[in-house]
Order: structure tokens, then C-alpha cells, then sequence
């Protein structure tokens, strides 16, 4: 569900770019095939390794000006207080633990602050 709704979010800005049915695969495989060590306990936990997964396979895909994506980011105000766009009002769902993409997003806000657009 999680998937399904980035998806929409980051489509409804650019049509070409969000969650394809092979990323959504991939993600599934890298989660099945999380190392273990000699006890047999995973090397990382299962939300861990989809938080970086969203981390690096979709919010990396996101690039654009501060008008065209601020919504989705989110963005920092005069205080510098970041304020949750709509991919982080998915991802800081209490049932999703995402704080390495949550990061990231607050990450690209700065920069849309700084420069005005993200690469």
C-alpha cells in the first residue's frame, strides 16, 4: 500500500517517474535476501532495509524546481523548521519507521530552499 501510494504522489508531478511494478520487485527481492550471521539473525532489519530501498530506488528520482516538486518535499521556513510535504506525510506514518528517506526528503528541501530546485 505504501508503494501504491508514492506511486500516485510522485506521478501526479511527473507521469514518467514513480514506483513501477520492477521496482517494486527488486525491493521485494532485496528484502528476501537480507544477509544473516552465523545465529541466523538478519543483518538488518526488514523496515530498515525498505527504508533505504525507498531511499535510494524512489526518492532519488526525484529532481525538479521548488514550484514543481515543493509540495511532494516538503519544505524548511524562515526558522528553519522542516515542514512534511505529501512523501513525507506517507513515509512518517507511525506504522512505517522511514527516518533515513525522512532525512533525505529534508535533504532535498534544503537544497530546494538554497537553490530553488534539487537534483
Amino acid at each position: 500500500m505504501i508503494l501504491e501510494n508514492l506511486h500516485e504522489e510522485i506521478s501526479s508531478y511527473d507521469s514518467q517517474t514513480g514506483v513501477s511494478f520492477r521496482i517494486a520487485k527488486q525491493i521485494g527481492h532485496y528484502l528476501e535476501n537480507i544477509p544473516r550471521d552465523e545465529t541466523g539473525n538478519l543483518l538488518l532489519s526488514r523496515s530498515t532495509g525498505f527504508d533505504y530501498q525507498i531511499k535510494q530506488r524512489i526518492l532519488s528520482k526525484i529532481r525538479g524546481h521548488k514550484e514543481q516538486i515543493g509540495d511532494l518535499v516538503g519544505e524548511y521556513d524562515i526558522n528553519n523548521k522542516y515542514t512534511h510535504g505529501r512523501i513525507g506525510s506517507i513515509l512518517s506514518d507511525e506504522n512505517i519507521r522511514c527516518t533515513k528517506s525522512i532525512d533525505y526528503l529534508e535533504q532535498k528541501a534544503k537544497e530546494l530552499m538554497r537553490n530553488g530546485y534539487t537534483l
